[in-house]
């Protein structure tokens, strides 16, 4: 489906012939790699590392802190 958008398409095979290297992999990587992965995989991964300790929480705009804070 990815490959059904040419913008998207355009931009990578740009950025990886622009930057010829690390610089640019798609964020995705190698259809290879990615049909590798298995529903359970992504669990893992997520339980491993979406962790309390890892999380940031940001909040803009118009808020009463000492209401947002009592979550």
């Amino acid at each position: 489906m990815y490959e059904d958008a040419p913008e998207e398409l355009v931009h990578d095979i740009s950025a990886l012939k622009t930057w010829q290297g690390s610089l640019g992999y798609t964020i995705l990587g190698p259809k290879e790699n990615i049909i590798k992965f298995s529903p359970s995989d992504l669990r893992k991964y997520m339980q491993e590392n979406y962790t309390l300790n890892r999380l940031v929480i940001s909040v803009a705009g118009n808020f009463d802190d000492k209401e947002l804070l009592q979550y």
